[in-house]
């Protein structure tokens, strides 16, 4: 591909943008795995950038140290010298697409730029998770699970996660492709590498048997000049296909997908939901929360020394909540969130 060189200048402030949208821990399969940043992250320090690493994901957590460490990305961050950065806690940028407006990290619109690193896995609605979906956590905060709850099928979804796509280009994305749960113990995981990421999710599936053109994040993104939708087009260095088809055991979910978006629109939906509070005790009506909130939902209403939040307007990006300096904001969440989204009751720290 020409070497990292192509892709990155000396100076230059990269963000790498992994798969941690869920805390689970370190080696699960469902996550990109630690080290596998950090041996992307010295190849690009060695081209002399700046790497951080940031990612948003779907829980809430006491802290974004909390974070880091269920995820395993702590003890390489320091080990590797890398720079972890909150996507919340920077704050968010409006951007238009068509009638929509998505609210994006600061963190990922100021890299000069992103390299994507997603994992291979399973998805619900499109067979398997790749490069498309990846960007869909430049999202801080809560936004992702109401965009998700409210799409009523996967073509609306896929239009969400190639609008975000659209918004936020990386220059590279690569992909890890773990051999979890294959009958064979020696065969390996491999990588797979594009600076087009719509012709590599291409390419996986057709390695993984699907077509491309039934893939709606892989079409819509084609059909919007974003990328290279039809594997005919693409070049493709390496291993051929064929051999890389049986190191793939990755079993498609998709057939699930309508039962369970059905499922989530008509019964689940009402009782997916996170709430803030500011705890008027604790607040100091120093107003940082309301420097960084995107909507103007924190305000200070007319005689008021504390915050207040209006709720038809929160995007629960949770801006307020990371910044604010004496933890006066709280976010609340119903039991059906934590079920769907959040892990780390499962993965205590």
């Amino acid at each position: 591909m020409g070497g990292l060189e192509k892709f990155v200048s000396p100076g230059q402030k990269v963000l790498l943008k992994p798969d941690l949208m869920f805390d689970y821990p370190a080696g699960s399969t469902l996550t990109t795995d630690p080290e596998f940043i950090a041996a992307t992250a010295r190849l690009i320090a060695a081209a002399g950038a700046h790497v951080v690493v940031g990612d948003s994901p779907f829980v809430i957590h006491s802290s974004d140290g909390q974070f880091w460490r269920i995820t395993g990305m702590a003890p390489v961050a320091k080990r590797e010298a890398i720079e972890l950065v909150s996507f919340e806690m920077a704050g968010s940028h409006a951007v238009a697409i068509d009638t929509r407006v998505y609210y994006i990290s600061r963190v990922v619109m100021e890299a000069d730029v992103v390299v994507s690193l997603p994992i291979l896995k399973p998805d619900s609605d499109f067979g398997f998770a790749g490069g498309i979906r990846n960007m869909f956590g430049a999202l801080p905060g809560f936004q992702k699970g109401r965009l998700y709850k409210k799409a009523a099928n996967s073509r609306e979804l896929a239009r969400v996660l190639v609008d975000v796509f659209s918004a936020v280009r990386p220059a590279l994305t690569i992909m890890q492709i773990p051999a979890n749960d294959h009958p064979d113990p020696t065969v390996t995981g491999f990588v797979m590498a594009s600076a087009d990421a719509v012709a590599l999710d291409s390419v996986i599936t057709e390695t993984l048997g699907m077509n491309p053109e039934k893939i709606h994040t892989t079409r819509l993104a084609s059909d919007a000049g974003l990328g290279i939708g039809w594997i005919e087009a693409v070049r493709i260095e390496g291993e051929p296909l064929d051999a890389l088809r049986s190191r793939l055991p990755l079993t498609s979910v998709r057939g699930r997908a309508a039962v369970l978006r059905g499922i989530t629109r008509g019964m689940v939906e009402p009782y997916v939901w996170m709430k803030s509070r500011v705890d008027e005790e604790l607040c100091d009506g120093c107003g940082a929360c309301v420097s960084f909130c995107p909507t103007n939902a924190l305000r200070f209403e007319r005689g008021s020394s504390c915050p207040t939040i209006k709720a038809d307007l929160c995007i629960h990006c949770w801006a307020g909540y990371t910044n604010c300096p004496v933890e006066a904001i709280h976010i609340e969440q119903s039991k059906w969130t934590r079920r769907l989204f959040c892990q780390s009751a499962a993965n205590p720290v």
